[in-house]
């Protein structure tokens, strides 16, 4: 279900934010993506408002995965201030022409956050490396 969520969750804002690259061409097509019905500035806007829902929705999984997600926690923090830290930059100025690589990063973070959960460490992970002996 959390998985289900955060993907979900995620998806407006990783589209938008590549909208945003591409305004002109889905005006040209007639294609209504936010950028083009709203505006740059309203994008930003609902950008800003998914990533805040993404980052605490992302942090649910340190309890929602099985056997714990310690160390997806501790990987997620980091990854998380950036993206926080793009939206608001994103948000200062959504039509600079330079924002193509703010945008990438916005979609490569979001995808960061489903990605990490790859690296939720195994039973037998943790009995090598740590000797700690997870419940099945």
């Amino acid at each position: 279900w959390w998985l289900f969520a955060l993907v979900m969750l995620w998806t407006p804002a990783h589209f938008w934010a590549l909208a945003l690259l591409l305004k002109e061409d889905y005006r040209a097509v007639g294609i209504p993506m936010l950028p083009v019905v709203k505006g740059s500035g309203a994008t930003a806007e609902a950008i800003r408002w998914y990533a805040l829902a993404t980052v605490v929705l992302s942090l649910v999984g340190v309890w929602a995965l099985p056997g714990g997600g310690l160390l997806y926690g501790l990987l997620l923090l980091p990854f998380n201030a950036r993206l926080l830290q793009m939206t608001w930059t994103l948000q200062q100025d959504p039509d600079d022409l330079q924002r193509e690589e703010v945008i990438a990063d916005l979609g490569f973070l979001e995808a960061e956050h489903i990605g990490f959960m790859g690296l939720q460490p195994s039973q037998h992970l943790l009995q090598a490396a740590w000797g700690v002996y997870a419940e099945p």
